[in-house]
């Protein structure tokens, strides 16, 4: 995952992967948002926007509720979705 192409304001971390599931994470470079793309064998491939609200002494981020989510049949189409969101919350 970490070779497909990437708006220039977002980078992806390095996420994990097996047979059954997968979990990646999209990071914004001003640090204000967070995507994370994930899926577990039997259910939807899940997309979700979480805004970053600020850090907390241990230089942690501190989460909001996520702006925006939606499920797909596909790896794919959920990429696509990601690739979507990058461009709105450059």
């Amino acid at each position: 995952m970490t070779e497909t192409p990437t708006h220039p304001a977002w980078a992806w971390g390095i996420g994990e992967s097996s047979d059954s599931y997968y979990n990646y994470w999209v990071y914004h470079e001003a640090s204000e948002y967070e995507i994370h793309m994930f899926w577990d064998k039997g259910q939807g491939h899940s997309v979700e926007v979480i805004p970053i609200n600020g850090f907390d002494e241990n230089d942690d981020p501190i989460y909001g509720y996520n702006e925006e989510s939606d499920n797909f049949d596909t790896e794919e189409q959920a990429l696509e979705y990601v690739e979507e969101l990058m461009d709105k919350y450059a």
